[in-house]
């Protein structure tokens, strides 16, 4: 028997291919006068109704997810006897079935059913864990999407990779945003991918092109589909020209005694300046006309990618091991040799086999050792979900230096402006454990723990 999350009324049952389903006909509302009744934090009865609502949410999302399966699952057991055509006129006629009770496209629709036979067949503990209110549907589609490197068939070896895949991934997903999971996922499911970044990389490369999407009011969105450290770094190689224009647009501003509202409009925002760059180095512009500053500055793009020593051949025979973009996940091996052989230096970290943690970096070119092991350490702004990279983050002290706070690993971590300002300014605190977690505390009394950029399972 299934239940549709907690929910109180008269409930409802139905059977649909073999399964039971229970669900109640309203939903619990909230009491007005409980949820403005005084606590320590105003909001603190928003916030027990909200979970409450979650909670409840994804049970009945879960419920969903099993009623489609079955609903498929009949489909496919109907038509197990016919012909692929048959069967295939079957679930489309499914497919519409289902789209027009529930008011949405067939394509939608087919997403859903698609996620749904997944999570049933593929991945049912996923599937029993957003039954019992510990994840979220978002959650798992990041977890079916990244496992479909694996396989869909139900072969041995891929039943047990898939398996594998599964336990490991969920450990992280229960303390994990899914924004943060997904490149987490992605990296656990490459390591049972049933065929090899390499050939997989080099059948994309193949795709790639630009095209050019009409929008309204005279604009269109002009879209090049391209390998992903490329696209990387062309990204920060616009940031770095837009933020040379921003300083020299300021420049100006100031030397003619300007405010910050120029003559012929407001100064243009990153983004505009992105877009303005682009339009400009693609129409023959020289960039150094295009910035105040030097033009190495200008045009030097910066992306990170994490190699293992065996694939540059520094231990051993080079192999096809791991190598991440960081922002963006796996890449192919061949890729990430050419960045190592056209970069200006190379940083080796080393860290724990077990673990995962950072314990030491070197650079080959001098440079800040605590700001290489710390960069190495986060990757990325240390507030729970932000994905907000280093270079683009302040090194805080957990334990503000001018409260006599040590200015060394233990007590340092990255954060991108506005969550520094809400660590200082919004009533979060902060808390810094061994091997660089981060407890952090709500206005509310709530804690959240924040694992380092490299963390790959649980302390």
């Amino acid at each position: 028997m299934l239940s549709g999350g907690r929910c109180d009324g008269p409930a409802v049952s139905s059977n649909v291919g073999g399964w039971v389903f229970t669900g109640s006909m309203t939903e619990t509302q909230p009491d007005p006068d409980e949820v403005g009744a005084s606590s320590a934090h105003p909001i603190e009865p928003v916030l027990v109704w909200l979970e409450r609502l979650e909670a409840q949410q994804r049970g009945i999302d879960a419920s969903r997810m099993r009623l489609m399966a079955a609903a498929v699952d009949c489909v496919l057991a109907r038509g197990s006897s016919g012909s692929r055509r048959g069967r295939e006129l079957a679930y489309r006629a499914l497919r519409a079935e289902l789209s027009t009770a529930l008011g949405l496209s067939e394509r939608q629709t087919e997403t859903q059913m698609d996620l749904a036979f997944r999570l049933a067949h593929h991945y049912p503990a996923t599937l029993e864990l957003i039954e019992a209110g510990a994840l979220s549907l978002v959650h798992a589609r990041v977890i079916v999407d990244a496992g479909a490197l694996i396989g869909a068939g139900d072969a041995d070896p891929v039943v047990s990779r898939r398996r594998e895949y599964e336990r490991r991934v969920l450990e992280i997903a229960l303390v994990e945003t899914p924004n943060r999971l997904k490149p987490i996922a992605r990296r656990l499911a490459e390591q049972g991918a049933e065929r090899a970044l390499e050939e997989r990389h080099r059948e994309a490369m193949t795709e790639r092109r630009v095209f050019v999407l009409d929008c309204e009011d005279g604009m269109a969105d002009l879209v090049a589909h391209l390998p992903a450290i490329e696209a990387h770094a062309i990204r920060d190689r616009l940031t770095r020209i837009a933020r040379a224009a921003e300083r020299g647009e300021r420049g100006h501003d100031e030397r003619r005694g300007h405010d910050e509202h120029r003559e012929h409009g407001e100064r243009r925002s990153r983004d505009q300046l992105r877009a303005d760059v682009l339009s400009d180095l693609l129409l023959a512009a020289d960039e150094r006309s295009l910035f105040a500053g030097s033009a190495a500055e200008a045009i030097r793009a910066r992306v990170q990618v994490n190699v293992d020593a065996s694939v540059l051949g520094l231990i051993g025979q080079p192999s096809s091991g791991p190598c991440e973009l960081s922002g963006y996940g796996p890449v192919s091996p061949a890729s990430a040799r050419v960045v190592a052989a056209a970069a200006s230096h190379w940083e080796t970290v080393e860290s724990h086999g077990q673990s995962g943690d950072v314990l030491s970096v070197e650079r080959y070119r001098p440079s800040e050792r605590m700001r290489r092991l710390l960069a190495a350490r986060d990757q990325h702004c240390r507030f729970p979900g932000c994905r907000v990279p280093v270079h683009r983050c302040d090194l805080d002290h957990t334990v503000d230096a001018a409260l006599g706070g040590r200015t060394a690993t233990p007590n340092l971590a990255h954060l991108c402006r506005g969550h520094h300002t809400i660590k200082h300014h919004g009533g979060w605190r902060v808390a810094q454990e061994p091997r660089g977690v981060l407890r952090w505390t709500s206005p509310t009394g709530r804690t959240h723990l924040d694992r380092p950029g490299g963390w790959s399972g649980p302390p």
